[in-house]
């Protein structure tokens, strides 16, 4: 049985890799829309109409997954007033990168 402790521990750690993997597809696909507007500033010969709809499917890649980030932050504030409720956490204020490092640890 998962104790309220265990618990916190291993969704603290959760949500930041997977806070950590939205931000780096975010970041991934900012620099793929910018690669490929440099590619076509470069002078490269490609059909300008299949080129704009490949950049505004991009964007909007790039638009779901701010909208991702949103979601995942929101989520984040909600599991941290459980944390409140349950009595993991006396406020809601995140543990710091240390605290955090320790519950990895311990947690493992």
């Amino acid at each position: 049985m998962l104790t309220i402790a265990n618990a916190s521990v291993r969704l603290n750690r959760t949500l930041q890799e997977a806070e950590e993997a939205v931000d780096h597809a975010l970041e991934r696909q900012a620099a793929l829309l910018h690669s490929a507007t440099l590619a076509l500033r470069s002078g490269i010969k490609v059909d300008p109409a299949r080129s704009q709809t490949t950049l505004l499917r991009m964007q909007k890649a790039l638009s779901d997954l701010t909208s991702v980030r949103s979601s995942t932050l929101k989520v984040h504030g909600e599991l941290l007033k459980f944390a409140v409720e349950t009595g993991a956490f006396e406020e809601e204020k995140c543990p710091d990168l240390k605290t955090a490092e320790l519950q990895k640890t311990v947690a493992a």
